[in-house]
């Protein structure tokens, strides 16, 4: 496949022309890859595979090339995989291990590794081939694992096998780690290759890693080849499901790099499977992806069950460019946030109500972004059946691609699609707009911009055009139709990547109502006042139980009066009304403008209910009475305790006149209890408690008072209230004539309720002191009234009122610190809420906020705090998570030498990091060793608070240090920090083991000729324990000419030195830990006598050996860990005794060779 450069690595591209690459067949790809940061596992303690292994071993599968103990060709399995892994959609619970390079599940397919010997070496199997399905392909070359334990002298006497011994070369498996975080590892550990039937060589470290998440890694350590070949990388589930990664000229990924492979994710996705929407009202329409972009349904769009997959956004037919029906999502096109600016795609499916062109064929807008003043953004199909995708660019020039008119019958479902590419890369039509239709290959439109999307693009919307405001190719007529199954993603997917979004499916979520139940506080209505009804879906028949995913339908009615509907409310026009997903109820508003019945009722269109509507009020049940006078009472919704307006009109005639002004009569004033359906405190009027014994601290009761009012000339009267608790609460008020009011048989009845919400909520019980981000805390919230007292109602009601737990974060604060995230939560009882089960994820200081909004639909909202000052805090880390790097290649350090790399990472308890450990929150480190390894110490191993950024600091000077050079080797230094607070990486899932040793390099004299070159050894050593040994591992050593340096020439007689000589060469060959220094022959010819040579493994102009000084310039190796003890005739600490000298040694030309020394052996018996 071709590829395109993204970050530091190759991902699949998309436009292989652009590239002038070869692009592969076009296939559907399951996954994409990017580059990922290299970090090899140890696998020397994993399970190894060989020919005599246990509990797994290579064998002569059916097709297997060879047979053991020869492993060239040979499978290994079946092998746990230790958890289940999910290879395309199958899950897996164990798989195959081919020599060749390959992981196989549930296929034991083996054959040979070389399909011809070249050169140059070509191989078998090559993907795509049907006989390599649900396999991987980490390096497809002939891998040779053949070890000279197992097979001695292989392939043959005179050229054997680099693969020694199992500890060295190998094939390995592991699971590692703990749910849902674990590794299965397959790792190829110094493997060479077979490249002929007597050459077996080259050098590979490869590993497969497959996350518990589905995700895998390829890692690539050492890529040395003996052969010819080139490897193919990749994957493959089928035959038309697979990728071959390419990596332009250089072939082969490079070493230590690593690739990893996932399933390409959409930013977000709407499936338009709900229930119902309730129209203007936000999030109904909901993003099933990670951003949660939730949408509102505008005018008359609806769901339908007619969908691609499961249910559709359902467009009615539109031509008015005031009228908006629509889908607009929450995704803004110009959040930086969600990297759309530049690139991306928007798919979805389209099912018209009308054929696409011929007779009867219109324009309409089918998706839109558009901002104004001309920022186009909008896909439109035209009369003539084309698509068009316009754009302006942040340039102000219009983009536009079209496509081939379609000749698509009305009420067919059709994919189609879009993207757009403002790549900045240099040079003529980098830039392009797409439409696919149905995944075929999509019509292009390439151009050169040096912009991006328009800043003025905002809201994507399906159906419809928002604006109102059409461009030339635009069109302000809805989609009149289906629209489902809408994803956008932040780049462009490829042909292949597109079939895989059509041929995406998912389940359907399934709707049940058992029953609809209309509430109304009372059976009775006035001729002259609108009456609102509440209607509810019971999930059981007891309507203990809640349906909240949706629905629609309309109201009915039987008796003498018809209602008129209000239709500003209930979500919809007329008697209809839409409950909305996520909530159980709805209000509509009705009236009944002349005196007599309305029986109620309500059916649900969708989902259809299984039992008949039942309602709360009326005789016979759901009947409505309007009567033509009464007493009209009102009182607003307001907070608790504080002081309101009960206003009462009283009326004798059927228009509800001021019959009663300026005149005084006693009525009697009742209170109860709608929501909760008890309560234990009373309404005051005019400061008289509404029960019996008017008194304030008991309950409401049958008896309420009688108190004279007093109404004006217009027939109104008001009393100040007061009710100190929260919930909803009905005032009943009755009159009842007499002789003394010369109104004997007169009665008049009138009844209301309101709302009394909590003035706020107070906190306390909080959990004290320090916490650990990402461990549980407590706090208990209060819901007071307005002076301070406990509302004892609230959290009983029926339906209990939601609590939103939110985080205020006061420290720290700046770029790159975060609000994390709060979980848990508690739901309010008696007035109180305990949370016990608190965790926030972040570090800092911070204080909490509880509201709910809406409370009763009353419109009033409650929120409290714990205060500005952060009352909760300071929260730490749970663990520091610490990475490092050997020094020395990848398997050792120097004592003295630095680390690669050391990285600490403050994380929560949930593993993940703390971005606000940084500032004054962030804390120094200091590192040791886990293990108290005696004599191991750390240079530049305290790290102050400052050098922590957003939760990760990082330093490549860390050095273990040595009290004693001739210590160690220490194998098992657990690298461990820890801050000033005591969090350290003792608590983390693991902590970086690093081996140590001690080093030296030597240097040694020699005798030679002075017509000759003379070759003085060099050893490099490390302390075993007991005595210098020769190190073989080192692979960071390196000596050259520049670093060797000459003086103190002298005659082999006493006259003055005339002669010189010269560096030939300098060379350490790491593997076998030897190497020389080559001097040149003397000049003139002929001369003889003694030159001192030194190794300036330091960082100055000058070598430290234990010579005589001054001394000459050389160029320092940088190495100074590698000096040691080293006697000599020189001053200084060079020559103290300190393990600081540089190596010197004597070349001697002319001298006495042993041959010629003339000495006398005696030899003693005893």
């Amino acid at each position: 496949m071709s590829r395109t450069r993204v970050g530091r690595w190759w991902r699949a591209a998309t436009a292989c022309g652009l590239l002038l690459l070869t692009c592969a067949p076009v296939v559907a790809q399951t996954y994409l890859n990017a580059s990922t940061p290299y970090a090899f596992i140890d696998s020397s303690t994993h399970t190894k595979i060989g020919a005599n292994t246990a509990p797994y071993k290579f064998v002569q599968a059916s097709g297997c090339g060879t047979t053991p103990p020869v492993i060239d060709d040979t499978l290994a399995g079946p092998i746990p995989i230790g958890f289940n892994f999910v290879y395309g959609t199958t899950t897996w619970t164990q798989l195959y291990v081919m020599t060749n390079g390959r992981v196989q599940f549930g296929n034991t397919t083996c054959g040979s590794g070389t399909q011809s010997v070249g050169p140059p070496q070509t191989y078998p199997y090559p993907y795509p081939n049907t006989s390599m399905n649900n396999t991987m392909k980490v390096f497809g070359v002939d891998l040779d694992p053949t070890n000279l334990v197992e097979r001695p002298n292989y392939p043959s006497s005179t050229n054997r096998t680099p693969c020694t011994d199992l500890n060295n070369c190998y094939v390995s498996v592991a699971t590692i780690g703990t749910a849902p975080s674990r590794q299965f590892v397959v790792t190829w550990k110094n493997v060479p290759e077979w490249v002929t039937s007597t050459n077996t060589s080259g050098n590979f470290d490869l590993q497969v890693i497959l996350n518990e998440d589905g995700t895998f890694v390829y890692q690539y350590g050492d890529i040395i080849h003996g052969g010819t070949g080139t490897a193919q990388i990749g994957w493959q589930l089928s035959s038309t499901d697979f990728q071959v990664i390419s990596f332009g000229a250089s072939q082969e990924p490079p070493p230590n790099t690593a690739i990893k492979f996932f399933r390409p994710l959409p930013i977000a996705q709407f499936y338009f499977d709900e229930a119902a929407w309730a129209r203007g009202l936000g999030g109904q329409v909901k993003d099933s992806g990670s951003t949660l972009l939730h949408g509102t349904a505008l005018g008359r769009a609806q769901t339908t069950a007619n969908g691609r997959v499961c249910r559709a956004a359902d467009i009615p037919a539109n031509t008015s460019a005031s009228v908006v029906d629509a889908v607009q999502t929450g995704l803004s096109l110009n959040n930086s946030s969600l990297n759309l600016q530049g690139t991306g795609t928007i798919a979805f499916w389209y099912r018209s109500n009308l054929a696409w062109s011929g007779a009867g064929a219109t324009d309409v807008q089918l998706m839109d972004a558009s901002g104004p003043s001309g920022a186009w953004f909008y896909l439109s199909k035209r009369a003539n059946g084309s698509l068009v995708f316009t754009v302006r660019d942040s340039t102000g020039t219009a983009r536009s691609v079209t496509s081939p008119a379609q000749s698509i019958a009305a009420n067919t479902w059709t994919h189609v699609a879009v993207t757009w590419n403002f790549n900045g890369l240099s040079g003529s039509n980098q830039d392009q707009l797409q439409v696919f239709i149905n995944a075929a290959t999509p019509t292009t439109a390439s151009f050169t911009s040096s912009g991006t999307l328009n800043a003025a693009i905002g809201l994507l919307s399906f159906g419809d055009n928002p604006l109102g405001v059409a461009d030339t190719n635009g069109s302000v007529n809805s989609a009149n139709g289906l629209i489902d199954e809408a994803y956008v993603y932040n780049y462009v997917l490829s042909t292949a990547q597109m079939s895989t979004v059509l041929n995406l499916t998912h389940a359907c979520q399934s709707y049940a109502i058992d029953h609809l139940e209309i509430l109304y506080s009372g059976g009775s209505a006035l001729t002259c006042e609108p009456v609102t009804v509440t209607l509810r879906a019971c999930a059981n028949a007891a309507c203990s139980s809640l349906y909240t995913g949706g629905l629609t339908g309309a109201f009915s009615s039987t008796g003498s009066v018809t209602p008129v509907w209000d239709s500003a409310t209930g979500y919809a026009d007329g008697n209809a009304f839409v409950i909305p997903n996520g909530l159980s109820a709805v209000t509509k508003t009705l009236q009944l403008v002349t005196a007599g019945n309305a029986r109620l009722g309500a059916s649900a269109s969708f989902p259809a209910p299984t039992g008949a509507t039942t309602c709360n009020f009326g005789s016979p049940s759901c009947t409505l009475t309007s009567q033509a006078a009464a007493l009209t009472l009102s009182v607003p919704a307001h907070v608790a305790e504080t002081a309101q307006t009960l206003r009462i009109s009283a009326g004798a005639g059927t228009a509800c006149s001021a019959g009663w002004g300026a005149r005084t009569r006693n009525v009697q004033l009742r209170c109860s209890y709608l929501n909760p359906a008890s309560g234990s405190l009373p309404v005051r009027l005019n400061g008289r408690a509404l029960n019996a014994g008017n008194n304030a601290a008991l309950a409401c009761d049958g008896t309420g008072q009688s108190l004279a009012l007093t109404f004006d000339a217009a027939g109104q009267a008001t009393l100040p209230l007061l009710y100190a608790d929260a919930g909803q609460v009905r005032l009943d008020a009755t009159y009842t004539g007499s002789d003394a009011t010369a109104d004997t048989g007169l009665t008049l009845v009138g009844a209301t309720s309101f709302v009394a919400a909590p003035a706020d909520f107070a906190f306390d019980q909080l959990s004290a002191g320090a916490q650990v981000a990402g461990v549980a805390f407590q706090a208990r919230a209060t819901a007071r009234n307005a002076v301070g007292a406990r509302t004892a109602n609230f959290g009983n009601e029926s339906s209990t009122a939601p609590l939103s737990w939110s985080v205020l974060r006061r420290q720290p604060l700046g770029a790159g610190t975060s609000d994390g995230v709060l979980t848990g939560g508690a739901v309010a009882s008696n007035g109180l809420a305990l949370a016990t089960n608190l965790v926030w994820s972040e570090v800092g200081q911070m204080d909490l906020q509880v509201s709910t909004s809406n409370y009763l639909a009353s419109g009033l909202n409650v929120v409290g705090s714990t205060g500005t000052a952060g009352a909760l805090g300071p929260f730490r880390p749970h663990h520091l998570w610490v990475q490092a790097q050997a020094g020395c290649g990848t398997t050792f350090t120097y004592g003295g030498q630095p680390f690669a790399s050391a990285t600490v990472t403050a994380r929560n308890a949930l593993a993940i990091t703390t971005l606000n450990y940084t500032g004054a929150f962030a804390k120094a480190v200091s590192f040791s060793d886990a293990n108290a390894a005696v004599g191991l110490s750390f240079t530049n191993g305290s790290w102050p608070a400052s050098q922590f950024s957003n939760g990760v600091g990082s330093a490549t000077n860390l050095t273990p240090a040595l009290a004693n050079k001739e210590s160690g080797p220490f194998a098992s230094v657990r690298l461990r920090a820890t801050d000033a607070d005591g969090v350290s990486s003792a608590a983390a899932p693991s902590e970086p083991v690093l081996s140590v040793k001690s080093g030296r390099l030597a240097l040694q004299s020699a005798v030679g000729s002075s017509s000759r070159t003379l070759d003085l050894p060099v050893r490099l050593e490390t302390w075993s324990g007991k005595a210098w040994v020769l190190e073989t591992g080192d692979t960071c050593t390196s000596l050259s000419s520049a670093q060797v340096a000459l003086s103190g020439y002298a005659n082999l007689n006493p006259s003055a030195a005339a002669w010189t000589t010269s560096v030939v060469s300098a060379s350490l060959t790491p593997s076998n830990g030897t190497g020389l220094v080559r001097l040149a022959a003397p000049t003139p010819t002929g001369s003889a006598g003694t030159v001192a040579v030194a190794l300036n493994l330091g960082s100055a102009s000058t070598d430290q050996a234990c010579l005589a000084t001054p001394r000459p310039s050389s160029t320092g190796a940088n190495r100074a860990w590698l000096r040691s003890r080293w006697g000599g005739a020189g001053a200084g600490i060079a020559c103290s005794g300190a393990w600081v000298s540089d190596p010197s040694a004597k070349a001697s030309f002319g001298a006495a060779t042993l041959e010629s020394q003339k000495r006398v052996h005696e030899r003693q018996l005893y």
